[in-house]
């Protein structure tokens, strides 16, 4: 630039570093898969029923999650704009259903003629981080995507907060009582139970007296393996404000209060700037010392 007639001011900048936040990232990552997963399975794909996290949350409704009766059907994109010949990892996407199918998660519909059985609902190996499904109550069926229903009763809505526990290979759609309640558009690589914390107008739609719960999910295939495979089973559940309390009371073993709060600062990212004084203060100081030379 002309104007600094050959003058180049360099500035040693240095990466900011925060020692505590270097500290907390690592306990942070194993915090949010914590709170992040529902229920976590075992090697051969049952409950992992010893696990320290697993009994703070309670099914909501009767019968129990476990016995509940499953009514569900799979289609097949029969539309051009539908089909994906290509591969990829996200294969979840909405499809023209069959006439009459339309309004299939609404409370009123009549499932009678499909298939019944108990979830989770697959077909297939899902193998992935030493965990292998193959083992289903009821099987999913020759079609791509899955449409499935249960009803349960609720007696008290006592519960301070909602969530979907739910365990599913690709993307879904869940509907609470003909209400869109949750989308999810990717994938899941390793099985397990992913924990959806519900807001107030999700949660509305519960109500006392009979519930429908609905979901709408499709399988999976790579390249190396063109065998499809899938899995799928979901839940509503509940826990008090005194749970809650105690389950946060167990999280800051993971992460403290000390480590929540150095997280709020800058990220430690050597591009990652965000207004530290230690990259500031030297800028500053350089470009002073520069122009009070040129100045001269």
């Amino acid at each position: 630039m002309p104007e600094f007639k050959g003058n180049v001011v360099a500035v040693p900048t240095a990466p900011f570093w925060d020692n505590d936040i270097a500290a907390a990232e690592p306990k942070q990552d194993e915090y949010n898969k914590i709170v992040g997963t529902a229920h976590r399975l075992k090697k051969d794909g049952t409950f992992d029923r010893e696990w320290k996290w697993e009994n703070y949350w309670k099914p909501v409704g009767q019968p129990l999650p476990d016995d509940r009766n499953w009514r569900f059907a799979t289609v097949d994109a029969t539309e051009t704009k539908d089909k994906l010949e290509k591969y990829t990892e996200r294969r979840f996407r909405d499809i023209a259903l069959p006439a009459g199918m339309e309004k299939w998660y609404m409370p009123d519909f009549d499932d009678s003629k499909w298939t019944e059985g108990k979830a989770p609902i697959g077909k297939g190996v899902w193998k992935h981080s030493g965990i292998t499904l193959d083992k289903y109550p009821s099987t999913w069926g020759e079609g791509e995507f899955l449409l499935m229903r249960t009803t349960f009763e609720v007696e008290d809505l006592n519960y301070d907060s909602y969530r979907i526990a739910i365990l599913a290979r690709q993307g879904f759609h869940v509907y609470l009582n003909g209400h869109k309640i949750h989308t999810y558009i990717w994938w899941q690589d390793s099985p397990r139970y992913g924990s959806i914390v519900l807001k107030q107008d999700q949660i509305k739609h519960l109500r006392k007296g009979k519930n429908v719960l609905a979901a709408y999910a499709n399988d999976q295939y790579d390249l190396k393996s063109p065998s499809r495979y899938a899995g799928i089973d979901l839940r509503i559940e509940g826990i008090t404000k005194a749970d809650q309390e105690k389950l946060d009371l167990a999280l800051e073993e993971v992460l403290s209060p000390k480590d929540r709060e150095a997280l709020k600062g800058a990220s430690n990212g050597g591009y990652h700037y965000f207004g530290s004084a230690k990259i500031f203060a030297q800028m500053g100081k350089a470009f002073a010392e520069a122009l009070l030379r040129l100045q001269k």
